[in-house]
């Protein structure tokens, strides 16, 4: 069966990437949470998908520019100003709360030319540390962070993402092939970068399939019935019902 993966939380009905969208999306059913990391200014890892602050806390700058603290005084409420002063969650937090769970967390890499490694480094260590290794998913747009995860903790599984069409660099091989030489455990296309067919088609060839965000009920069912390994949404209460 096709696992439930949260998009950002139950992100849909609370403020995305923060403690109330994950407790949200455990009580909603998912199997799975994906969320952001980044490295604040004093190297805590924090959870934020945008660079920016504009966007989900109406501040100028970016994560990168303040320190824990500072981004702590900021209201993450982003589109959800009814969810009252929201701060930004840790990644240590995070993993307090979901450790006692059997939800699997996919953490996208958000390293950028400042910090390539050191959130790598740093998200691997912490992962250790929680004993978490095998609940743990990698992703990233960033193919060469994943080699380098994969490296650094085998034990560890992750998947590459891209967009809306296979890329022109690697268009010579099937995406399985791909996958399998960056040694990577998935892919993660958007919902319109591959198909249902062309997921089977990566699935038989050995590799899963993490499809996201995928959130109208007809797209759900198409992917469900190839039986893709994961499927990510902003609707993980509709998801639910629908393996269920």
């Amino acid at each position: 069966m096709s696992m439930n993966f949260a998009h950002r939380g139950f992100s849909a009905a609370f403020p995305e990437n923060t403690m109330p969208a994950f407790e949200e999306a455990v009580k909603a059913g998912c199997d799975g949470i994906e969320l952001d990391a980044r490295l604040s200014r004093d190297g805590k890892i924090v959870i934020s998908h945008d660079g920016s602050l504009e966007r989900m806390a109406g501040r100028p700058g970016h994560v990168r520019d303040y320190t824990l603290d500072e981004l702590r005084a900021f209201n993450f409420c982003g589109s959800h100003p009814e969810a009252g002063f929201v701060p930004i969650a840790t990644l240590e937090e995070y993993f307090s709360f979901i450790r006692t769970t059997d939800v699997v967390t996919n953490i996208e890499i958000k390293s950028d030319v400042g910090n390539f490694l050191a959130l790598e480094d740093a998200c691997i260590d912490l992962i250790r540390r929680f004993s978490l290794e095998e609940k743990i998913i990698f992703s990233s747009f960033n193919h060469d962070s994943m080699l380098y995860c994969k490296r650094r903790a085998p034990e560890i599984r992750t998947g590459l993402l891209f967009g809306t069409s296979w890329s022109t660099e690697f268009a010579s091989l099937s995406p399985a092939a791909y996958a399998r030489l960056c040694h990577a455990d998935y892919l993660h296309p958007h919902a319109s970068g591959m198909s249902p067919r062309d997921v089977l088609t990566a699935q038989l060839e050995g590799i899963g399939v993490n499809v996201w965000t995928v959130n109208d009920e007809e797209t759900m069912r198409a992917y469900i019935a190839v039986g893709t390994h994961g499927i990510i949404s902003n609707h993980p209460d509709v998801l639910h019902k629908l393996l269920k």
